[in-house]
């Protein structure tokens, strides 16, 4: 009787209650941590896969430029990363694991592709994927990474099973690259070497290019070859009119371009503009409305051409006139040995291969001679000069030689005329004696200019303007000017001296996540 009462009292007692709940709902509450840390975890894990992707994809889509080995670099830039994911197991060994990537395994599966779906909303699934996967490099504009499933170990087991579960992990992410190139001379010119199967940027890298004159004519009624020089469009040239004409001159004079200018594909116009008053500012040559507005156009730092004034008696350096080359007055730059038209080229045209006569080009100029060692020591390439076996450099590189040794102001060494004045001086003299004097420096170099260089054979233009894909970028080193007012008949001498660089310019390359 008394147990029963005891165990009466002990039933309706009210202490400890609190306990009692707590203590039955304890596997609940741990449950439920253990389901929160996962869920922490997995969300941790998940963000490190991600971010792992995302890296991926930018650092392989910043090399996708369209040039020939655009692949091969962005394999060797997404190589070069490492990545990390945390809390994948629930030891040591899965707490902390680094991801690689390797073009023939790794922890990641990446695609090339060449477009990707115009709206977010469209899946890149196989059956995209199946039409879009690229391996030619030319062609690549995205990089599609995948990270190769990880699982995550689970603390909270499955009450179904009781145990412990792997739950996989995986992320995705697409990038593209994005260049394009701001306030430049809207100037396209013609793959000189398209017909021969070279790569230009091959040729360019071994220093094939290296002191090679190119001699170019102008593109006309649409119709283009290796060895033609043409025009962008622009926000101020349009189209083939009068007014465009005249923008195109200012732009080509220095003039700041609004257009900017994407460097895998830009718009052709079908003719040729006379640009001549326009450039040849760049080397103190003002002509018509340039001569009156020459404050806005500065010349470039260093403008030897092989000019002298027209009158010997009363020298006037804003008249001058080519100097006769036999005369040894004044010396531009030499043509090459050996001046061919290109391989299928227009007519008119000319690539320069072998030497050029540097040591004329300084005795007449400088006086005495350049030792073995300083055309080494100027020239950007090693290439070998066939005439002398010394090194060769550059027209580009005897250019800058002379500004940064101090030599752009002296005298050739002229001939008959008052007090010896029938000569030329690197010094822009004509602008220096203007009122008021207009901002002359060597930033930017106004005798070097940014251009598309097009496949023209391969993307032929038409008779209005035409959207035409970009092989590479050049910066080319203006030799001469282009004094023939007759743009049927006007050749413009270059040498490219950097591709894709940016010399000139304003050049912004992008890689963006666009998925």
């Amino acid at each position: 009787m008394q147990r029963c009462r005891q165990l009466l009292r002990f039933l309706r007692a009210e202490h400890g209650y609190a306990m009692v709940i707590i203590l039955m709902l304890m596997p609940v509450f741990i449950w439920v941590c253990l389901l929160v840390i996962d869920i922490a975890r997995g969300n941790s894990a998940q963000s490190d896969m991600a971010a792992a992707a995302d890296a991926l994809a930018l650092a392989g889509a910043r090399e996708l430029d369209g040039q020939t080995d655009a692949i091969a670099r962005a394999q060797a830039a997404m190589a070069s990363l490492s990545n990390t994911v945390n809390f994948l197991g629930l030891d040591a060994s899965g707490a902390h694991v680094t991801l690689h990537y390797a073009s023939d395994g790794g922890d990641f599966l990446v695609r090339f592709l060449t477009d990707i779906p115009t709206s977010d909303d469209l899946p890149i699934n196989d059956a995209y994927l199946a039409g879009h996967v690229t391996a030619v490099p030319q062609l690549a504009r995205y990089a599609y990474v995948t990270v190769l499933p990880r699982s995550l170990r689970t603390f909270f087991p499955n009450p179904a099973q009781d145990a412990r579960q792997d739950i996989p992990v995986i992320a995705r992410a697409v990038a593209g690259s994005s260049a394009e190139t701001c306030d430049i001379a809207p100037l396209f010119i013609c793959n000189p070497l398209e017909a021969t199967g070279q790569d230009l940027a091959a040729v360019y890298g071994v220093g094939g290019l290296h002191g090679r004159i190119l001699r170019m004519v102008p593109v006309t009624n649409g119709n283009s070859r290796p060895g033609n020089f043409g025009f962008m469009t622009s926000l101020t040239t349009p189209d083939m009119s009068n007014q465009s004409t005249k923008a195109m001159a200012e732009l080509f004079a220095g003039k700041e371009n609004p257009t900017c200018y994407d460097m895998r594909s830009v718009t052709t116009l079908s003719g040729g503009h006379d640009i001549s008053d326009g450039l040849n500012t760049r080397f103190d040559l003002y002509a018509n409305r340039f001569n009156i507005d020459f404050q806005l156009y500065p010349p470039a730092f260093n403008v030897r051409k092989g000019y002298i004034p027209k009158d010997a008696n009363n020298p006037n350096y804003c008249i001058m006139v080519a100097a006769n080359p036999v005369n040894g007055y004044a010396l531009g730059f030499p043509d090459n040995a050996s001046m061919t038209r290109p391989t299928s080229g227009a007519t008119g045209s000319r690539l320069g291969s072998g030497s050029w006569d540097i040591t004329r080009y300084w005795l007449v100029n400088f006086g005495g001679a350049l030792t073995a060692a300083q055309k080494a020591g100027m020239s950007s390439f090693p290439v070998v000069d066939p005439v002398t076996g010394h090194i060769l450099p550059s027209r580009y590189d005897v250019y800058r030689y002379e500004i940064e040794n101090g030599l752009v102001s002296t005298w050739s060494r002229g001939g008959p005329g008052s007090s010896g004045r029938n000569r030329e001086s690197g010094a822009p003299l004509c602008a220096m004696s203007k009122n008021p004097l207009p901002q002359i420096s060597d930033t930017p170099d106004k005798r070097v200019i940014l251009a598309a260089v097009i496949d023209c054979l391969a993307n032929p233009g038409g008779t209005g303007n035409t959207a035409r894909p970009v092989r590479n970028f050049a910066s080319v080193f203006l030799v001469n000017p282009l004094d023939i007012k007759d743009m049927g008949a006007a050749k413009l001498d270059i040498e490219i001296i950097d591709l894709n660089g940016g010399t000139s310019g304003t050049l912004r390359r992008e890689a963006v996540l666009v998925r």
